[in-house]
């Protein structure tokens, strides 16, 4: 029985199809799995250890951080302003007196024993003086209380925009982190149609040169396996701008 070109062509593209969706073997799982860590790559990290990973190193989280600890230093600075105020002060003299002292008659007396006239005392003595200052703020128009009530608003609103941000970040991340994965789907489904088209297109060849099919037809089929490259490189190339976002974020 002798089936016609046009049939014979159907028979190929239901067959190029069929192979393309069907499930893949091990061998071809594992060989595309080391293809695709060889090229693009994803990253090699559950979806947990991404956010703990991002909430670990995002500046956007760090910087958030660090303004509500600034904002706790002066909640806690202000919160003491109703206590009374202590100042220490310690005070240091010295001080020298001289006395002199005239002999008088006695002079001629002293000069025998070599001694001088006036007689000349000096006096130096130390003392040291501590000083303590308590001040208790007893009444402050009301400044006291609203100082204490903008630190405490001020707080609340630095932690509100910190889990903002952490927010944001997580959601960028999750939308990264999926849309990564499923470009990596793509990727593989297009990988697996282009390999079916090739297997399609050598068919095609071999029934050209035997006469079942015409030229027209087998050019038909390399161009649906062109088009597959395309799109493999369009899916290769999204991958790899997906993995560079998800990794600098």
């Amino acid at each position: 029985m002798t089936l016609r070109p046009s049939i014979l062509l159907i028979l190929l593209i239901s067959s190029a199809c069929a192979a393309a969706y069907a499930p893949a073997s091990k061998a071809q799982i594992s060989d595309a799995e080391t293809s695709g860590l060889q090229t693009v790559g994803p990253l090699p990290l559950t979806y947990r250890d991404a956010q703990a990973r991002l909430l670990q190193r995002s500046d956007a989280i760090e910087a958030s951080d660090a303004d509500v600890r600034s904002r706790e230093a002066q909640e806690n600075a202000v919160r003491t302003l109703r206590l009374p105020t202590v100042e220490f002060e310690g005070q240091m003299m010295r001080y020298q007196k001289t006395l002199y002292l005239p002999l008088g008659p006695l002079a001629d007396v002293a000069q025998d024993y070599a001694i001088s006239d006036p007689l000349q005392f000096q006096m130096e003595r130390d003392s040291t003086r501590p000083i303590v200052t308590a001040t208790v703020p007893l009444y402050s128009g009301g400044r006291i209380p609203a100082a204490q009530a903008a630190a405490e608003a001020q707080l609340g609103q630095s932690r509100a925009e910190r889990q903002i941000v952490v927010d944001n970040a997580l959601l960028q991340m999750t939308e990264l982190y999926f849309g990564q994965q499923l470009l990596t789907r793509v990727r593989d489904v297009r990988r697996d149609v282009l390999a079916g088209l090739e297997r399609h297109l050598a068919d095609a060849t071999i029934l050209e040169r035997g006469g079942f099919i015409s030229r027209a037809q087998r050019l038909q089929v390399e161009v649906a396996r062109d088009d597959a490259a395309r799109e493999l490189e369009t899916a290769e190339a999204n991958l790899a701008s997906a993995d560079t976002a998800l990794s600098g974020t």
